[in-house]
């Protein structure tokens, strides 16, 4: 399985991020950065007082790869809000 790989895993991760970043023209480079790093701090928050654990923590009881992954639905979201928020416009014209 591969979460039981966290190279592999955070690798996979790195490339989808940059692509993602690079198919959104850098645009969004910062908020996925920051996204990517507030998404993991409320998870260690919430894990350091018995919510939750993971089966490989790496930092701070998370795995290296979910500050991608927060990174990447951070732009998933802003994208979808994006689209959803063109809909309802153009409903309204």
């Amino acid at each position: 399985m591969l979460w039981q790989n966290p190279v592999i895993v955070t690798a996979i991760m790195f490339v989808i991020f940059l692509e993602i970043n690079r198919s959104f023209g850098w645009q969004l480079i910062k908020t996925s950065l920051l996204i990517g790093l507030l998404g993991p701090i409320a998870e260690i928050i919430a894990i350091s007082s018995g919510a939750w654990n993971y089966a490989l923590p790496q930092v701070g009881g998370v795995p290296i790869w979910l500050f991608l992954l927060w990174g990447i639905a951070g732009i998933f979201f802003l994208s979808l809000a994006d689209i959803l928020g063109e809909s309802v416009s153009d409903k309204k014209r």
